[in-house]
């Protein structure tokens, strides 16, 4: 069999794993699987630090100014009567034209590209993996196999269960961190520039957050995320017009349809790596606990399970061992520092109104500048 990595999972983290190892590795079969039929027309947020092309510029050089919508200069950070104006130095970004670029550059390396086809890990074989892929356009089943498996379906994502790295009961208590988010693109006269995300926990402290990001010209990214499990859309729509009411916005015209998600918050899961299988981006937990960004980690994680299989690949072994390089170098990033989850946990205390000590005030400014610096 020629040596294959199959990557499971199109979105900014498996496009970039599919390109890093492709651009180290040109003699690897590299292929990449999407269950979505269309890609980039659902993903939201589109807010990227500008440390996140520094870190992956050998990915993104060539494709950043293709989908910068504008330059972020300012943070807005909201809770109660609390307004705390952050310095930063991003983007937002079209998530569109990004996801379609990364796709676009994966092709241009040869890597091979499958659209409404979802991956199922059926067991582990003694060079690899061999693996369901069910099509959606022809409805036909068949099976692969392969050296090196990468997962990057997801925060909803079950593979990391599939192929045994954690278990039922440590992916239903990590699944109790994750939060389900809805986004409007909306046009309205809003004149807001800085991006403003409202901690506020009202109507219902099952709230999280709203967010306002200016995006481009007259067009704005306005939702919130709610704790736990999903809710009707008409109760999002309801509280959306309520928030766009409280920042003077009354008249305003919806583009597309609502979008909506399950995010990871409650940090990386107990293993991100096993034989011949790595797991990147939201599937792996990966993102800020607090601000549940992940466009960054996504795509450095990506960028690191590459630069790791190129190396596998040299040395013929795609063995725990060798792949287990990959979690330590994750685990050295600034923007998987621990310190975030405890910043979490001090965090939903100012949110209820508790006091904090000296102690937890300091750990808390510290998660606030991994998070200014190297993680949204």
């Amino acid at each position: 069999m020629k040596n294959k990595v199959i990557v499971a999972g199109a979105g900014v983290g498996g496009c970039s794993a599919a390109i890093s190892t492709k651009e180290l590795s040109p003699e690897l079969e590299v292929k990449l699987f999407e269950q979505r039929t269309e890609i980039g027309k659902y993903d939201c947020g589109e807010a990227m630090s500008h440390g996140c092309i520094e870190e992956n510029r050998d990915i993104l050089e060539n494709i950043a100014k293709k989908c910068i919508a504008r330059d972020v200069n300012e943070f807005i950070v909201k809770m109660g009567e609390t307004e705390k104006h952050v310095n930063v130095y991003g983007h937002m970004v079209d998530r569109i034209i990004l996801n379609k670029s990364l796709i676009k550059e994966a092709r241009s390396e040869g890597c091979e590209v499958r659209t409404g086809c979802k991956v199922t890990p059926i067991k582990k074989t003694k060079r690899g993996w061999k693996v369901n892929i069910q099509n959606r356009f022809s409805h036909n089943n068949y099976t692969e196999e392969c050296d090196a498996l990468i997962l990057a379906g997801g925060g909803s994502s079950r593979m990391t269960l599939e192929t045994g790295l954690i278990t039922e009961e440590q992916h239903r208590k990590w699944l109790r961190g994750h939060v389900f988010g809805f986004q409007y693109k909306i046009k309205s006269p809003y004149e807001g520039k800085e991006l403003i995300i409202d901690f506020t926990p009202n109507p219902s402290p099952d709230i999280v957050y709203h967010y306002a990001f200016p995006h481009h010209e007259d067009i704005g990214n306005f939702g919130l995320l709610n704790k736990h499990k999903f809710v009707a859309p008409t109760f999002y729509d309801k509280l959306l017009k309520e928030y766009l009411k409280k920042l003077g916005i009354e008249k305003f015209k919806m583009i597309g349809k609502r979008i909506g998600n399950y995010i990871p918050g409650e940090g990386p899961i107990p293993k991100t790596v096993g034989d011949g299988v790595m797991v990147i981006g939201d599937n792996a937990g990966l993102g800020n606990p607090i601000f549940f960004s992940g466009i960054r980690t996504a795509i450095s994680s990506g960028r690191i399970a590459g630069k790791v299989l190129a190396k596998a690949y040299e040395s013929e072994n795609f063995g725990e061992t060798t792949l287990s390089e990959y979690e330590r170098e994750w685990k050295s990033m600034p923007w998987s520092d621990p310190i975030l989850l405890e910043g979490k946990i001090i965090h939903e205390k100012l949110r209820s109104g508790k006091s904090i000590t000296r102690e937890e005030s300091e750990i808390y400014s510290k998660t606030l500048d991994i998070t200014r610096i190297y993680c949204w």
